[in-house]
C-alpha cells in the first residue's frame, strides 16, 4: 500500500470505529396491551409485557403519567367531546395519539410528558414505583374513580388496593416542586374541589398539573374537573455510562372524572 494511503485508510477505520461504538441498540420494552375503560370512571389493563421484563431485562416499572383539566362540561358528554371538555385536552390526546401507536422505544419520554405538563402519579402511603414493579407483572391493574363524594379515587393491583396522590413534584426541571391545593388531612387526593377549580390556582407555583377552563368560560359555570392517564413500562439502559432511563411507547389509560370532595 501506498505509504500516503496509509493514514487516510487509519482515519476511516477510526471513524468507524467511532460511529460503531455510538449505535448500540436501546434496550426494547413491549408496549402494554389496549385498556378497556368505561368513560369518565374506571380503566382495567392486563400488565403484560412480550419482551424486556424478567431477569436481567431492562424493565423496573410501570408509570403512570397524568394531567387535570377544569371544564364547563359535564360528564354526560362521550369521549368524542374532548375538544368541548376542555381544548387542551383535546391538544394532549391529539399529540400522543401518534406515541401511542408508533414504534419506538424512547430514552426521553418522561421529558415528552413532563413538558406537555403532565405528572407522574403518585400513591398515598406507598411508593408507585415498588406498588407497579416486577411484582406487578402479569397482574390486572383497575384504576376507578368512584363518583360517590368524598372516596378518594383508586388503584388496585394484585388485591393491594392504594388512593391515588396527586403529585408535588414533575420530573420537569422548569417546575421542580409546587404547593398543590386542596391539601385534606395532609392527603393530596383527586378530588373536585373548590380550591381545585380556582382559575388563580392553576399556576405553576400551585396547582402545576391543573390546566384552568378557557378564559371565555365564566369561572362561576366551571364546575368540573377530569384526568387524562397514559401507562408506560420503564427500566434502564445498562449498557451506558451512566445508564440512562428507557420506556416503553405510552398507552392510553383514559379519561377520568374527578369526584366531588364534599
Amino acid at each position: 500500500m501506498p505509504k500516503e494511503r496509509a493514514p487516510l485508510l487509519a482515519c476511516i477505520l477510526l471513524a468507524l470505529a467511532a460511529l460503531s461504538c455510538g449505535l448500540e441498540d436501546v434496550p426494547y420494552i413491549s408496549q402494554l396491551p389496549q385498556a378497556s375503560s368505561t368513560a369518565f370512571n374506571k380503566a382495567e389493563i392486563a400488565l403484560a409485557l412480550s419482551e424486556g421484563a424478567g431477569s436481567g431485562g431492562p424493565f423496573e416499572n410501570f408509570v403512570i403519567f397524568y394531567k387535570i383539566y377544569l371544564s364547563a362540561l359535564g360528564t354526560d358528554n362521550t369521549i368524542d367531546e374532548r375538544l368541548a371538555i376542555n381544548s387542551t385536552l383535546n391538544a394532549d390526546y391529539n399529540f400522543f395519539a401518534p406515541l401511542v401507536s408508533g414504534s419506538t422505544t424512547s430514552s426521553t419520554l418522561w421529558s415528552v410528558f413532563a413538558n406537555r405538563g403532565f405528572m407522574g402519579l403518585e400513591l398515598e402511603g406507598a411508593s408507585a414505583a415498588g406498588v407497579l414493579g416486577s411484582t406487578s407483572l402479569g397482574q390486572t391493574l383497575s384504576v376507578e374513580f368512584s363518583q360517590e363524594i368524598g372516596v378518594p379515587p383508586g388503584l388496585t393491583v394484585g388485591g393491594s388496593a392504594h388512593a391515588l396522590r396527586r403529585a408535588e413534584r414533575s420530573g420537569n426541571p422548569s417546575i421542580s416542586s409546587f404547593n398543590p391545593a386542596p391539601r385534606i388531612e395532609g392527603r393530596l387526593p383527586f378530588f373536585n374541589h373548590e380550591q381545585l377549580l380556582l382559575r388563580a390556582n392553576a399556576t405553576a407555583d400551585i396547582n402545576a398539573d391543573v390546566v384552568a377552563a378557557a378564559a371565555s368560560v365564566s369561572e362561576e359555570n366551571v364546575r368540573h374537573a377530569y384526568a387524562l392517564m397514559y401507562i408506560v413500562a420503564s427500566g434502564a439502559n445498562w449498557s451506558t455510562l451512566p445508564p440512562i432511563r428507557v420506556f416503553s411507547r405510552p398507552t392510553f389509560l383514559g379519561i377520568f372524572t374527578l369526584p366531588p370532595a364534599q
